[in-house]
């Protein structure tokens, strides 16, 4: 069985147009590097039968390496092994994906996004240890745009580390660029005005923002339709202002 985008988008082009452009071919305005690849793999190496079955194992391998990266990094920061492993555990026990399965190359790129993190965190003892956290963090930037949000981190590290931070500055810099030919490419086939963006703001506050307080982003998109921006935010003040209240209630009765 083949979940959602993985057979429908991934693994479709490289039946249907198969070529080494997919790897830096976007798909929903950004790069998706690790799964194209584990899709190309997997159309060449296994027969269709397994197709399923070899891209959910895939997924989880990489969820896995990730989690005993961050486990080396965190140990490598002297983090004591309960810290360690439970850093480490995150991304198999709380998804990030939410109600996405964890078994799919389709959401891989947020796991990624937290393996960014830890990378940032990684000071190299050595050459081989210089060049896996520089290509890491490539393919990890490649994989999730948003890791480029870690611009401040990327900042704290230079100025801590100065020279130790290079590689993997240097591959989370190759990373952005890969990321913005790839968002610069699919903004240029497409028609494009400044209600995109405005829509995009508003998405983000959706999608992003909002599924951290609800579950579902189909909720809040309909409270927006009925309530309206300004409706929506009042509500939330007052929300805000009724808890704050009762905070103030609670302390005071003490």
């Amino acid at each position: 069985m083949l979940y959602a985008e993985d057979g429908q988008y991934f693994l479709a082009d490289w039946i249907n147009r198969p070529g080494i452009g997919l790897l830096f071919e976007p798909y929903a305005g950004y790069q998706h590097f690790v799964p194209q690849v584990l899709s190309g793999a997997v159309r060449w190496i296994f027969p269709a039968p397994l197709w399923g079955l070899a891209l959910t194992f895939s997924a989880c391998a990489v969820v896995s390496g990730i989690a005993l990266a961050v486990y080396a990094i965190a140990r490598s920061r002297r983090l004591s092994i309960p810290v360690s492993a439970a850093v480490a555990a995150i991304p198999v026990l709380l998804p990030l994906a939410r109600l996405e399965a964890i078994g799919s190359v389709a959401n891989l790129h947020w796991y990624f996004g937290y393996l960014m993190f830890w990378l940032l965190l990684f000071v190299p003892r050595n050459r081989r240890q210089a060049v896996a956290a520089g290509t890491a963090a490539a393919v990890a930037v490649l994989t999730e745009p948003q890791a480029m949000f870690l611009l401040p981190l990327v900042l704290m590290v230079v100025l801590r580390y100065r020279r130790a931070s290079i590689p993997v500055v240097a591959g989370w810099v190759v990373g952005c660029v890969g990321q913005g030919l790839t968002v610069a490419s699919f903004l240029g086939i497409r028609p494009y005005s400044f209600d995109d963006e405005r829509s995009a703001f508003y998405g983000y506050l959706v999608n992003v923002v909002g599924t951290d307080i609800s579950m579902r982003g189909t909720r809040l998109s309909t409270a927006v339709a009925t309530f309206g921006w300004l409706g929506l935010s009042l509500m939330t003040v007052l929300v805000l202002c009724a808890v704050a209240a009762a905070a103030v209630l609670a302390a005071l009765g003490r």
